[in-house]
């Protein structure tokens, strides 16, 4: 795959891992995207408002909120509620991937991230709902 994207997109990465934040960051920015972080989920819609990204990878362990109740709040936010998500988690039974389906994720990713996933996860149109 060509390290180019085919347009720019706005991507809010939510971790409460700071390194691993770091990382993701630096491929999505070399992409060509742009980016914004956050490592505290209890914060997480206030930066999204303020951003208003086209995209959310959110990590769904977190400390203080859930991903899962982040992605709710965000569904529920008046200018929010089309964001697309993408659950980032070290969680991966069959049972996560169904609770974060009902949640609103477009996508589950499994860390650590492959990041030719995640490049055509983010190339992709939004899944219609």
């Amino acid at each position: 795959m060509s390290s180019s994207v085919s347009r720019p997109r706005r991507v809010l990465v939510v971790d409460d891992n700071v390194d691993g934040l770091r990382i993701v960051t630096i491929m999505l920015r070399s992409w060509g995207h742009i980016v914004e972080t956050c490592h505290e989920s209890d914060l997480a819609v206030t930066v999204a408002l303020n951003f208003l990204p086209e995209i959310v990878m959110l990590d769904l362990g977190m400390p203080r909120v859930s991903g899962l109740e982040v992605a709710k709040m965000m569904k529920n936010t008046p200018g929010l509620e089309n964001v697309r998500l993408i659950a980032v988690t070290g969680y991966g039974q069959t049972e996560d991937f169904k609770q974060t389906r009902q949640a609103g994720f477009e996508h589950h990713l499994v860390k650590p991230i492959d990041f030719e996933v995640l490049r055509h996860v983010l190339a992709t149109p939004a899944i219609p709902k």
